[in-house]
């Protein structure tokens, strides 16, 4: 079976069920006379939840990054003051001495 045509097959599912229900609701708010104002709410709502997820998603994005970009700072540091303990000449001051206050 070919892969692009299980998606489509999808797509079409998908498409064709968000059209049914849009007609579904419309139907509906026509026939009943309280179902109108119940659906709006119910949209309104989910649409405000949607802006709050996106806004929490943004936030929860934004602490990860800089988290990991401080991690990857002392990550930074710590193979530099490596490097320079290794290849630093005889008696001279490295990086982590530096840093702790013994010379």
């Amino acid at each position: 079976m070919n892969p692009i045509d299980q998606h489509r097959t999808r797509e079409t599912r998908i498409i064709t069920a968000t059209v049914t229900a849009i007609c579904a609701l419309g139907f509906a708010a026509a026939v009943v006379p309280g179902a109108e104002a119940r659906i709006i709410t119910t949209l309104a709502l989910g649409a405000g939840l949607v802006v709050v997820l996106l806004v929490v998603r943004a936030v929860v994005r934004r602490v990860r990054e800089h988290l990991e970009d401080r991690a990857d700072e002392r990550t930074a540091a710590v193979l530099r003051a490596q490097y320079q303990a290794d290849h630093a000449p005889q008696g001279a001051p490295v990086a982590e001495d530096v840093v702790r206050g013994r010379v």
